[in-house]
């Protein structure tokens, strides 16, 4: 697995105030430590982890673009990224954390860092 920031969106906020860019302390602190640590790995192995009760869901998943919120797709289209992939691949980091891009084997293009969960919609 390789990674790049080329597609990071790095301009202006969310509507609930929040930065598009991925602050430094949180990319110091748990993106690039995260992504590092997924480097050493091969996209089957990321696909092949966990996450919940009995280890029974999936950790990190593609998400169709109806799955993320309307803002973010809106986004998406501003930026000329939403004929990049058909879909939008998701990390869970931790808690709430999740990083945001596209996957097209074998490099991960980060979009957003999410620490609140925001940019999913919920069913």
């Amino acid at each position: 697995m390789r990674w790049s920031r080329d597609k990071e969106d790095a301009d202006g906020a969310w509507s609930w105030g929040s930065p598009r860019a991925c602050a430094a302390a949180e990319w110091n602190g748990t993106v690039h430590p995260f992504l590092e640590e997924c480097r050493r790995k091969r996209w089957s192995e990321i696909d092949a982890e966990r996450t919940g009760t009995n280890w029974r869901r999936k950790k990190h998943i593609h998400y169709s673009f109806d799955q993320i919120i309307h803002e973010a797709y809106e986004r998406l289209i501003e930026l000329q990224l939403d004929d990049f992939s058909p879909d939008i691949f998701r990390f869970r980091l931790s808690g709430k954390r999740r990083l945001y891009g596209f996957r097209t084997d074998p490099v991960f293009f980060m979009v957003w860092f999410d620490p609140d969960h925001r940019l999913y919609k919920p069913k």
